[in-house]
């Protein structure tokens, strides 16, 4: 794998990249300056192309998915609002494609110990193997 932190990004010409953020960007992503990849991400061919851009934008993680599949990982503050008793275990549920732009930056860069402040969406690939 020839990254670390990826994104999928805009630069200020509308030119759409895979880069690698450094770890000193992560903090402040739109601005920085990161290695430009080419490739497919899902099928473990991204390479460094020896370029650099600066995000301007971020972007959600693929251009387009059928469907979401979602786990609630803040199910217990759900549902303790609507005085439901705690589920055992995390839901899961789905929504649909166009709630993505909705939330374009959530999947991009969670590192271990990083809880996200809202539910966490796993695109529904047909990669053929296991999703991590």
């Amino acid at each position: 794998m020839c990254f670390t932190n990826l994104v999928r990004f805009e630069d200020d010409q509308g030119v759409i990249f895979y880069g690698d953020v450094p770890e000193d960007c992560l903090l402040d992503i739109v601005g920085c300056r990161v290695p430009t990849l080419i490739g497919d991400p899902f099928e473990d061919s991204l390479q460094r192309t020896g370029q650099e851009a600066v995000i301007h934008k971020i972007l959600p993680p693929v251009n387009s998915v059928p469907i979401f599949l979602c786990i609630g990982l803040n199910y217990a503050e759900h549902a303790k609002e609507a005085n439901l008793p705690i589920p055992p275990s995390p839901v899961l549920f789905i929504k649909p494609a166009g709630n993505a732009s909705r939330v374009p930056s959530l999947l991009l860069i969670l590192r271990v110990g990083q809880q996200p402040t809202e539910e966490l969406c796993v695109q529904m690939l047909s990669l053929g193997r296991r999703t991590k």
